[in-house]
């Protein structure tokens, strides 16, 4: 048994990564990771980080986000974590990562304001900050395991129950705090930008022991994916390629957004993939056209290093013509924090795209995403540095259901990303969403007939955590009555 402090972080992204450099070295981290930090949506995070250019741009920052978070933004929490942004650029500087010297401009944005390395900054920034943290004696990487649960004693949480599918061994492991980086829930549906471990576990474990949760209908869509039928890739085409001249066309080579926004293809989000999503649906189509014949092909392969190499092996240099379509890509809801990542529960924080502090409302503006993470991160580390030890600290280990349901939960798992984006995807009404609702509800009773068994599956107990949150996005979905932001319902059209 420990008398040190310990903290356990779930996670494998930057939030996790930021948290724990920021932790003072006598308080033991845990990290649990189900799988590589390269698996992360940080990690394939390509536009960068929206900082503030300089101290008169942060009202117009401020003004950018509420716009595009159509009314429902934290209006404090907006000012909190931009005015914190201009210190990122000295702080990331003083653990040596630097930023490239130009800015990039992307949709909802009304100046360049995207700090940037290249178009892979995610990866970039995760790489450097995991070398950091790989050799803090402090910090113990715990992988693979899977987050299943938490663990709560008199209304505090006190640790996690973990799973390593390698051997069906769990875990119960105790802390004086547990933080939630647990990511998105993007890889619920069809066609989506996220990394495969995305899959909404955290929203359904953190509302099951009673924290708070708000806006879970609010999925932004991002409009350019790549588009490549039955390759399985769901490669991102950052919006500052848009930023740099970059235009939408259908296939008659027309400006999609020409008459439909006065920003044309740098128009916010929704916006953009609704307007794609319509004229897809009325020509038949699968995918429309992303034109960058205006910018030279040296400055894409100067300045979109990754996206050039994806054009040359793919032939779209010639043609220079990428084809795209939009793809579930953030969750701008998810568990109430506050800009500390505190959220209702005592002992339990969450940071990162799990946690909802109201900074985006009803729509993201493109890379506060990363901005938020850094900012909040840092914060929670030098809010717990500060805890006082409470709870015994203690690993307990037993032994698991080993049943092969791989071939249920794979079969399942297609049929509820089909739901998803078919249900509760860029276009919503209420008679289809009833439908969805009825079939998830069907999923969850029969995981519930397959979980009746008292020791504990580690795939199925996964599953039920995903059908979970599909349930809560669709719940929140149907219970909002209005189109706000990402949230679009045909049968209640914009007012």
């Amino acid at each position: 048994m420990s008398k040190r402090r310990r903290i356990i972080c779930a996670g494998n992204g930057l939030a996790t990564l930021n948290f724990a450099i920021h932790l003072r070295t006598d308080v033991e981290l845990l990290i649990i990771a189900a799988d590589d930090f390269s698996i992360s949506n940080s990690f394939m995070a390509k536009g960068g980080i929206a900082i503030p250019v300089s101290e008169t741009d942060i009202e117009q920052h401020i003004r950018d986000t509420i716009v595009t978070g159509d009314g429902l933004c934290n209006v404090e929490a907006v000012k909190d974590i931009i005015g914190a942004g201009r210190q990122l650029i000295p702080d990331l500087e003083q653990v040596g990562f630097v930023f490239d010297d130009s800015m990039g401009r992307e949709g909802g944005h009304s100046t360049s304001r995207i700090r940037h390395v290249g178009d892979e900054t995610g990866r970039y920034l995760t790489q450097h900050l995991q070398k950091k943290v790989m050799k803090m004696p402090n910090v113990h990487i715990l992988s693979p395991l899977q987050l299943l649960d938490l663990k709560f004693e008199n209304n505090v949480c006190t640790g996690v129950l973990v799973g390593d599918k390698r051997n069906d061994v769990l875990q119960w492991i105790s802390g004086d705090a547990v933080v939630l980086a647990t990511g998105g829930c993007g890889n619920l549906y069809r066609n989506n930008t996220n990394g495969i471990l995305t899959n909404g576990e955290g929203f359904a474990i953190a509302n099951r022991a009673g924290a708070k949760l708000s806006g879970m209908e609010f999925m932004q869509f991002h409009p350019t994916m790549l588009y490549q039928k039955h390759s399985g890739t769901n490669a991102l085409i950052t919006e500052a390629f848009r930023g740099a001249g970059a235009v939408l066309r259908n296939h008659e080579m027309k400006d999609l957004m020409h008459d439909i926004h006065p920003s044309g293809s740098l128009a916010p989000r929704d916006i953009v993939s609704r307007s794609m999503y319509n004229e897809m649906k009325a020509t038949g189509v699968e995918s429309l056209w992303l034109d960058f014949s205006s910018i030279s092909k040296e400055r894409v392969e100067k300045e979109f290093p990754s996206l050039y190499q994806i054009c040359k092996q793919n032939g779209y240099l010639a043609s220079s013509r990428i084809p795209v379509t939009p793809a579930a890509h953030y969750m701008c809801g998810g568990v109430i924090t506050n800009t500390l990542g505190e959220t209702s529960m005592e002992g339990l924080y969450a940071i990162g795209e799990i946690a909802n502090t109201g900074l985006h409302g009803a729509n993201r503006l493109a890379s506060n995403s990363l901005l938020e993470l850094m900012v909040v991160s840092e914060r929670a580390a030098k809010q717990i540095n500060n805890m006082p030890e409470k709870n015994e600290k203690t690993i307990i280990p037993f032994k698991g259901d080993s049943r092969d349901l791989n071939s249920v939960i794979d079969k399942m798992t297609e049929h509820l990303k089909s739901l998803m984006w078919a249900n509760f995807g860029i276009i919503r009404n209420e008679a289809e969403m009833n439908r969805g609702i009825t079939e998830l509800n069907t999923m969850q009773d029969e995981l519930n007939v397959l979980h009746k068994k008292e020791s504990i599956n580690i795939a199925l107990n996964q599953m039920i955590n995903r059908v979970q949150t599909a349930l809560l996005i669709a719940q929140s979905a149907i219970h909002r009555k209005e189109s706000k932001g990402c949230h679009y319902r045909d049968d209640m059209p914009l007012k």
